[in-house]
């Protein structure tokens, strides 16, 4: 009989319910959330190259007050019932271990980095502390919005947690733009108040029916080919290896032009595609709304492939 293979920590949990790539966490405390203030943390945050990102919190962000400061000013501000928003994410390390099934001994184990680059939404509480009778501060994660950054960030978060709103070049898919879209997504599920930590398939036939006669954009990082054995990023795939099973109309744009779009008066839809160690997640986006139209996760899946667009396509066309 050969030896099994046992995976400890999170394994089955990666291979049952995926996270959500957008989700609340704790919602024992969201009055408190609402009544304090809200700072968005960002190096430069008043700065001209900051600006548009500025701008996305105030036009959309509507569960508490908001106002903007620079890292060094966390602890100032740091007192029940504020909160704070900023790049960052949590690391994790994954144990897989091979026992012998005859015996029960370990025959050999390794590690692996599971690291999650998240914008968080965090709040300072008070605690009671049983042991000394007295209340101690403490912060709890409310809301998350996972990243799909490049390679070498994943591996090393504090590159992120260096960057300015903007992610420094670091975040795929982002922008001033997709921000908006997700601050108005975010704030939805707020004011739904329930926790929403995993993924739940989304379809709206009502507007899914559009792409049959106006193009969705494709942002150009989807064609950025990932090798999960060595991390490389270097690869650009052909276009039709991406979308020749997609038959409806389509634009491939960079993330500064999506972005553009999106902040501009046209209403367009647009595909926004997250990896997050594993698992990838894939999004039909109304940029005026915010409002997610069609979406699909898939587990120990580490790009995006011309089946995921075929599976789209069928979908669009499905739709009445």
């Amino acid at each position: 009989m050969k030896p099994v293979i046992l995976l400890f920590l999170s394994f089955f949990t990666l291979i049952g319910s995926s996270q959500a790539q957008i989700g609340i966490a704790d919602v024992e405390y969201l009055e408190d959330l609402k009544n304090g203030t809200t700072y968005v943390v960002s190096r430069g945050y008043d700065s001209d190259a900051m600006e548009l990102y500025r701008m996305a919190f105030i036009r959309h962000w509507t569960y508490s007050p908001i106002s903007f400061i620079s890292s060094s000013e966390i602890d100032e501000y740091a007192q029940p019932g504020n909160s704070f928003i900023y790049l960052g994410g949590y690391d994790k390390t994954m144990t897989f271990t091979t026992v012998d099934s005859r015996t029960g001994a370990e025959v050999s184990s390794m590690t692996a980095e599971a690291n999650h680059p998240q914008m968080e939404l965090r709040l300072i509480i008070e605690r009671d502390n049983p042991r000394r009778g007295e209340e101690r501060i403490d912060d709890i994660q409310v809301a998350f919005l996972e990243l799909h950054t490049d390679f070498v960030t994943v591996m090393n978060l504090k590159i992120l947690r260096r960057q300015n709103l903007s992610g420094g070049g670091h975040i795929r898919g982002w922008g001033p733009g997709v921000l908006t879209n997700k601050i108005q997504q975010m704030s939805v599920l707020l004011e739904e108040g329930e926790i929403n930590k995993y993924y739940k398939p989304e379809t709206d036939e009502t507007q899914l029916i559009n792409l049959q006669s106006q193009p969705i954009l494709i942002p150009d990082y989807c064609l950025i080919y990932f090798e999960p054995t060595t991390g490389d990023e270097d690869e650009v795939k052909e276009e039709s290896d991406l979308m020749s099973g997609y038959q409806y109309p389509y634009e491939i744009v960079t993330t500064e032009e999506l972005n553009e779009r999106i902040l501009s008066e046209e209403q367009v839809y647009y595909l926004h595609y997250v990896k997050i160690v594993g698992n990838k997640y894939i999004e039909v986006v109304n940029s005026q709304t915010g409002e997610i139209i069609y979406s699909q996760a898939k587990n120990l899946s580490y790009k995006i492939t011309g089946k995921d667009l075929e599976a789209l396509s069928k979908a669009v066309r499905k739709a009445r």
